[in-house]
């Protein structure tokens, strides 16, 4: 998947200097599909992590202590 990602990356460089904008057209396309792809990849990868990481925040329903909400209004002198 790498090399052909180079590949792209070469191509569309090309096409850019070539000002070959359909051949640019066509290779964003591609290229987002294969970003697509390695994305769908590395989150199927992050998700079948070990189960103690995932139950380890599990149940955990504390807050951040130093998130403060709150209105304000400002005064004229």
């Amino acid at each position: 998947q790498k090399e052909e990602t180079i590949k792209l990356k070469e191509e569309l460089e090309q096409a850019i200097k070539d000002n070959d904008f359909e051949k640019l057209k066509s290779k964003l396309s591609e290229l987002e599909k294969a970003a697509e792809f390695m994305a769908q990849a590395q989150a199927g990868q992050a998700g079948s992590g070990s189960g103690a990481d995932n139950n380890q925040n599990q149940g955990s329903d504390k807050k951040d202590d130093d998130v403060i909400d709150a209105d304000f209004t400002e005064k004229k002198k």
